[in-house]
């Protein structure tokens, strides 16, 4: 009880603390514009402008004023709402620099935010910025190529929330039928949002990207669509908008879940078009108590930017709602950021995504011109992200880095580049092969954090590919996944996810709380690879060499007649999948496999590729009849004792047989089962992989390159190469395992004087709670793990693959704080690698 309340009063006293310092940086802020040489222009846009229901135009004549002076302050009315509304233009870019509600370009020395009468007194009440997402949506705030920008004391909601909240009326005998009665939200601080469906003004309300049921009170999940609500449905709104029914079709029907009385959460945006305050290529940015109550997709962002911090702001659901969610997406999130990141205290909740994400890009090479100097390069952005990056990389220092034993190659400098071709200053070095990768060492980020609060999400909390890094007194609580995680880089959480990086270095956590996260509560189907409360990601092996879509193009039908069943081998009855494909570099085959996580008997797998040159017909030239477990991983393979070379210019197709009787299985065919529904639900119909297999069971070839190409491509199903002391579906993959010359790719990480206070989450699921690995220079010290699970099915520290390791001083406890033995803590460590 004494630690808790000694805790908790630690806590008070650093909010106490961050709120004076919050105070001094603004008086610094104003001090620094009176003291300017040139008088700041202030100027004031006055809440009437409400009263002709949009504040857009009034707001865009104050910054076009200050365009033109040196120092700005554009002040708004304590406590008042301005209402401003999104534009009927075009939105294609994944930089949400098109016509935002409020537009701040080419701007330098700003401050924006509520005027107090007193200078210096920062408890004023915040003005509202209420967007309304007419048009297909738009950012809350926009700002662009401006340096020297503050915004202060805002707060930031949408008038028609980005989902809607409804209690079902009506539902018809065969459910072909639903009717909702939306919510009326009550007002508060001014003004009420609202759920009413109106098409004509709101089109995006038609599309449903997921529907589920969600009490009052509680919080809607990041997916989960389980309301069966989300496709081929017609709408007919009542004429207040305030009640809506759905027909469904007869095969949509029978998906139907809903019940009269439910409670259902209808999400409508993909989490994008229209974020928070949004920064692109901003130099020196600060936040100071901002509220962010809604938002369709990230919060607050900021894309090629210098410095950045955000003090006493938070990311929340209105207060006194009944709101299932803030935003929709990451509450925070940078990409490509340069210099520092500063959190002091700051608290982001509900929010449908991570709560803070920053990194860089690997970008991986495509094909190599030695005498332009020049790469092309595969533009591997995900959904939110950037596309073409390197065009806005023209004079970076970059690293190369080879794809298959993360080895430093060389330096160089980017010259200029286009959608797909990178042109460099400097020669660039012989020992770099296709499908290997760089990163902008320009633009690596530190961060700092200190006294904030992430928790009540149903997601991650921070995700970080950083240099210099430091969080301490934080807190982290309810959080479904994990607490924190370092991207490992190359490639992403999983397969298919993103090559976020750089490896990160010189990372400090100290005195952080960490209650009840990942604790899988939201749903117990997740089984995600990457559960560690605190560690580095998972992440399939950089060191393994596959037939992935960075190496080959799917085609369909490349020449007529295709596979047809006459070439099945003899007794396999069922269809096979066939994936046609051609290669971009030759290869020769050593093994073929496939991945599933559950096998039934009765079913017997055979591999095969097929090869036609440029007319009939398709030729059996490799058949693998003995299929094998490997490892308990998920992966089936069999060797290749043949190698058979494979050209580019020819076509192929990987074929899998599966067969239901084992009478009828070829000699030497093991026998083994699937999955009925063909893939775990962690991998989703968004990776790279699934779809790149036309929605088949995902196919692979092990193989080896011939000249010099390697793809590890991110669209290979994951390995899930499980390491000693790491069991359960919360395992790691070990990259340090495929690392030539067990190499480390992170660098100096202390994690000490911690508190991880752990809940069973259902049906007894429990993640490892320290998980590091591929770290030269670790320490572990003085943290305190207390836990009410019964389970040994985890780790409370898996260390492994990492070289000078301190792990000194940790206790575990039971829930009634008595000392215990902690689970399965396992050092690996290996010998130092050094460049």
């Amino acid at each position: 009880f004494f630690f808790f309340f000694f805790q908790e009063i630690c806590f008070f006293v650093a909010s106490r603390y961050f709120i004076a310092y919050a105070k001094m940086l603004k008086v610094a802020s104003l001090l620094l514009l009176v003291a300017s040489p040139i008088h700041p222009l202030s100027i004031r846009v006055p809440s009437s402008c409400a009263q002709a229901g949009d504040c857009s135009s009034a707001l865009s004549a104050a910054f076009q004023k200050c365009s033109m002076a040196p120092w700005c302050h554009v002040q708004l009315d304590p406590g008042a709402v301005y209402p401003v509304t999104c534009k009927d233009v075009p939105r294609t870019s994944t930089t949400q620099t098109e016509a935002p509600a409020i537009e701040l370009t080419n701007l330098t020395n700003v401050v924006f935010g509520t005027v107090s009468e007193e200078p210096i007194n920062i408890d004023v009440e915040p003005a509202v910025i209420l967007t309304d997402y007419t048009y297909g949506g738009c950012a809350h705030l926009g700002i662009s190529n401006s340096k020297n920008i503050t915004l202060d004391s805002i707060t930031m909601d949408a008038f028609r929330l980005p989902f809607t909240v409804g209690t079902v009326e009506y539902v018809s005998p065969d459910k072909s039928m639903v009717t909702l009665r939306l919510e009326i939200e009550a007002p508060s601080n001014g003004y009420a949002s609202n759920y009413a469906w109106n098409t004509t003004k709101y089109n995006w309300i038609e599309t449903v990207y997921i529907s589920q049921f969600v009490a009052t009170g509680m919080q809607a999940y990041r997916t989960n669509e389980n309301c069966g609500m989300t496709t081929f449905y017609k709408t007919n709104a009542s004429e207040d908008g305030m009640s809506v029914s759905f027909f469904f079709n007869q095969t949509a029907s029978n998906g139907v879940k809903v019940r009269t009385n439910d409670r259902v959460f209808l999400k409508h945006f993909d989490n994008l078009q229209s974020w928070g305050p949004y920064g692109f290529k901003v130099e020196d940015m600060r936040v100071f108590r901002s509220s962010l109550y809604a938002a369709a997709g990230m919060g607050f962002r900021c894309d090629f930017c210098t410095n950045y911090e955000l003090i006493s702001s938070v990311v929340e659901r209105k207060p006194g709602t009944l709101r299932p969610m803030s935003i929709t997406a990451d509450a925070t999130h940078f990409m490509h950021h340069k210099g520092s990141l500063v959190f002091r205290n700051a608290s982001m909740q509900h929010q449908g995504d991570d709560g803070f994400n920053v990194h860089g890009n690997f970008i991986v090479v495509q094909d190599i011109d030695y005498n332009s100097r020049s790469v092309k390069y595969i533009d591997e952005s995900g959904p939110g992200w950037i596309y073409h990056a390197p065009t806005y990389m023209t004079g970076d220092s970059v690293a190369f880095y080879s794809r298959s034993t993360a080895k430093l190659l060389g330096h160089n400098k980017i010259l200029r580049a286009s959608n797909d071709t990178v042109w460099f200053t400097d020669p660039l070095d012989t020992n770099i092969n296709l499908y290997d990768m760089f990163i902008s060492t320009t633009r690596t980020s530190s961060l700092t954090m200190e006294g904030c609060y992430f928790g009540n999400s149903n997601a991650r909390g921070l995700i970080i590919s950083a240099v210099n890094v430091s969080i301490r007194r934080t807190k982290f609580q309810n959080l479904n996944l994990s607490a924190i995680q370092f991207m490992e880089g190359g490639c992403g959480a999983r397969s298919g996810d993103y090559t976020e990086g750089p490896w990160s270095q010189n990372v400090t956590i100290e005195d952080c709380v960490f209650d009840n996260a990942a604790n899988h509560a939201a749903n117990d189907q997740i089984q995600e690879t990457n559960t560690a409360i605190l560690g580095v990601a998972a992440c399939s092996p950089v060191g393994l060499c596959g037939l992935s879509s960075g190496s080959f193009e799917v085609v369909n039908e490349p020449v007529s007649g295709g596979i047809t069943p006459s070439m099945y081998p003899s007794g396999m009855h069922n269809v096979a999948r066939a994936i046609p494909f051609t290669l971009k570099g030759a290869a020769s085959i050593e093994s073929l496999g496939f991945f599933a996580t559950e096998l039934k008997n009765n079913t017997a797998i055979q591999l095969a590729i097929y090869s036609a040159q440029n007319a009939l017909p398709w030729k059996q030239i490799l058949l693998a009849e003995n299929v094998d477990i490997s490892d308990e991983s998920g992966w089936y393979g069999a060797s290749v004792p043949s190698k058979p070379n494979l050209q580019p210019g020819s076509y192929y197709a990987l074929v899998y047989y599966q067969g239901s009787i084992v009478t009828h299985a070829p000699r030497g065919t093991h026998v083994y089962l699937f999955n009925s529904q063909g893939l775990p639900k962690q991998f989703d119909a968004n990776s790279k992989w699934l779809t790149s297999w036309q929605g088949g069971f995902p196919l692979a070839v092990k193989w080896t390159p011939v000249s010099r190409w390697c793809d590890v491509g991110s669209s290979l199903p994951p390995v899930l190469q499980a390491h000693v002391g790491d069991s359960g579906p919360g395992r790691l993959n070990d990259i340090g395992d495929y690392l030539s010359g067990n190499r480390t790719v992170y660098k100096n990480f202390n994690v000490q004087n911690n508190t991880f206070i752990i809940k069973t989450g259902v049906s007894g699921l429990r993640a490892n709670t320290l998980q590091f690995g591929v770290i030269d220079g670790l320490v572990v010290r003085n943290n305190i793990i207390n836990d009410d699970s019964e389970t040994t099915a985890y780790s409370d520290f898996s260390i492994y693959s990492s070289s000078r390791v301190v792990s000194v001083g940790n206790v575990c406890q039971n829930s009634q704080h008595m000392t215990r033995a902690c689970n399965t803590t396992t050092v690996k460590e290996i010998p130092m690698w050094k460049d």
